[in-house]
């Protein structure tokens, strides 16, 4: 038919029905390949006791991986692994294994932390390997080009004061190919690493060695066998600490973490040079655990925000938009009455967010690990409000310290690591965008297209669900519940001519196609 239509067209004889015909059908095949899916949750996992988030990341597949940890009453913590779908409903969990970061690795496994372990997994989360460093903790993990990996935290049996900040290589197998401390004479804690475009790595944490106040902003950049290049000190007469590193496009890195009371937040050029710093929150206390640049240029934080006055306050998860300058867009907060934190955001493929740490709201007592999952403009559907911030730019004092590298030896050994399944999961709240396909043949439209009258066919009688149809500005024109219903006759008078989504919800999941609606 379209072939048809051209033809028409250049033999000069369409008339303006058909030319319209012509554009509407080039918007449809446009409309196909550029409109993209927003998934919006929250969730919550655990059982009887103790459980928390505290890092996540989207897998291949569309769903997640979340590292947390996870609390046997009566047997005490263990590591924490949750694999979801893309809606954030579980595959599988795995207790023992996890605790601090995990990364989907090229193999489609896993590599996480937890303490001194370093853990890798198949892609169902089987043990493949454990390796136990003695006398390093506290480890982020990340895979690295050459395919092994690369982990710091901190450790008080090497280096040249109480604690320091610890740097160690690994091959593929976890064994390792050099260890590397960072220090002074007093106490510096390693929160985050990255490999850097030049094969290096960069890390962010805190010392007191080197401070200006209580502790300073930790910055520590080395070269490909974690040689330093040089390391940078920022910080004033408050106690300020970085959580999260992450080099920007432009070669340089942006660091978020606290300057009591506020965020901090740290842009700088490819030298550790500050280009600019940002102070952000309320005269309360707000904390930053992690933040990521965003496909825009500008960036994401979570972290969380004391909402109240003195004991009757509580904690909130809170995300942060700002653009590339650090100057605030938007502030969303998340929670209920009690005490919620965010500890690791990032960017999902459909532009929104992805948000994990812990809630007490949703649950009887305990804390357990918080999931959400927001659109690009920070919204998840339920429990959240728009906060206020002040965003002001802090005297930042910026130094060069003297910082003392060692290269110790630490004894590795293989930990006798078991894991099991357990915790239970808990939909707070769940949305699925107007263009979400699940189930091509859940339900049938026809005739499709149509004009304002048509029949929607369920696959399976819906006991107690709802029928939504939206046009292309997800505005809703029509909404009729669902009762003890296979089929259901839909009339729309007097509608336009255009493209619409019908989306059935049928008590648990949502449902959606495209219908085309064509009017003489």
């Amino acid at each position: 038919m379209l072939w048809d239509m051209l033809s028409l067209r250049i033999n000069g004889s369409a008339n303006l029905k058909d030319m319209k015909n012509i554009i509407f059908i080039f918007f449809i095949l446009s409309v196909k390949f550029t409109v993209n899916a927003q998934v919006t949750f929250q969730k919550t996992f655990g059982a009887s006791g103790y459980s928390d988030g505290y890092y996540v990341n989207q897998t291949t597949d569309g769903g997640y991986i979340i590292s947390g940890d996870y609390q046997i009453l009566g047997v005490g913590w263990k590591g924490y692994l949750i694999k979801t779908d893309a809606y954030g409903d579980t595959l599988w969990t795995k207790i023992g294994i996890g605790g601090g970061a995990v990364q989907q690795t090229t193999d489609g496994g896993y590599i996480t932390s937890g303490g001194a372990n370093l853990v890798k997994t198949d892609a169902n989360g089987n043990l493949l390997w454990a390796k136990l460093f003695n006398g390093l903790g506290g480890s982020f993990v990340q895979q690295t080009t050459d395919g092994g990996y690369i982990a710091a935290g901190t450790t008080n049996s090497f280096g040249a004061g109480n604690y320091d900040i610890y740097l160690t290589k690994t091959d593929t197998s976890g064994n390792i190919l050099w260890l590397k401390t960072f220090g002074g004479a007093n106490s510096e804690v390693g929160n985050s690493v990255q490999q850097t475009s030049d094969g290096g790595y960069i890390i962010a944490g805190s010392t007191v060695s080197f401070s200006a106040g209580q502790r300073d902003v930790y910055l520590i950049k080395t070269d490909t066998i974690g040689g330093l290049v040089w390391s940078k000190t920022f910080g004033g007469a408050n106690d300020d600490v970085a959580y999260s590193v992450q080099q920007t496009i432009d070669g340089g890195y942006i660091i978020t973490g606290n300057t009591f009371p506020f965020i901090y937040l740290i842009k700088t050029d490819a030298n550790g040079d500050s280009l600019w710093t940002k102070a952000l929150g309320n005269p309360t206390s707000y904390e930053a655990r992690c933040v990521q640049q965003t496909t825009d240029g500008g960036y994401i934080i979570t972290g969380n925000g004391y909402i109240g006055i003195g004991p009757t306050g509580h904690h909130q998860v809170i995300l942060i938009k700002t653009d590339a300058n650090g100057d605030l867009l938007w502030i969303k907060a998340f929670g209920g009455s009690m005490h919620e934190l965010g500890f690791s955001v990032k960017q999902t493929a459909d532009g929104g967010y992805i948000i994990t740490g812990s809630a007490v709201a949703f649950s009887i007592s305990f804390p357990k690990v918080y999931l959400i999952k927001t659109d690009s403009m920070g919204n998840s559907g339920c429990n959240q409000v728009n906060d206020f911030f002040m965003v002001s730019n802090p005297p930042t004092q910026v130094t060069i310290p003297a910082t003392i590298v060692a290269a110790p030896s630490t004894n590795v050994t293989t930990p006798v690591l078991t894991d099991s399944s357990g915790g239970l999961v808990t939909t707070v709240c769940i949305s699925i965008g107007i263009n979400e396909i699940t189930k091509d043949n859940y339900f049938l439209i026809f005739p499709n297209p149509s004009f304002d009258k048509f029949l929607i066919s369920f696959e399976e009688t819906i006991i107690k669900g709802n029928v939504e149809i939206l046009n292309i500005l997800g505005e809703k024109v029509f909404e009729e519940n669902i009762l003890n219903e296979s089929k259901k006759d839909i009339n729309l008078n007097n509608i336009a001519s255009g493209i619409y989504f019908v989306k059935v919800f049928d008590g648990e999941k949502y449902y959606c196609k495209k219908m085309i609606i064509e009017q003489d």
